[in-house]
């Protein structure tokens, strides 16, 4: 069985995936480094502004940020 894996270290890991720095995800994002740093640290949690954009720029959807599933998943939220 594996860990389950938090929101902040799938953003970690989804960032790191299409080859973005904290900064360049900023940058795309038009926030700070250290914005980045704490929503990848848990030490706040990114607005649905934010996630919606974080969608699209990762490639996945918001209900995979959140909670590590795809709509097509068990439990996963149906796409409108």
């Amino acid at each position: 069985m594996q860990p389950i894996e938090s929101m902040p270290q799938r953003l970690v890991r989804l960032r790191r995936a299409q080859g973005l720095s904290q900064e360049n995800l900023a940058e795309a994002l038009s926030v700070s480094r250290q914005a980045v740093s704490k929503w990848e640290s848990g030490r706040s949690n990114p607005s649905i502004r934010y996630l919606a954009a974080m969608s699209h720029i990762l490639n996945v959807s918001t209900d995979y940020i959140l909670c590590g599933k795809h709509p097509a998943e068990p439990g996963g939220a149906p796409r409108s």
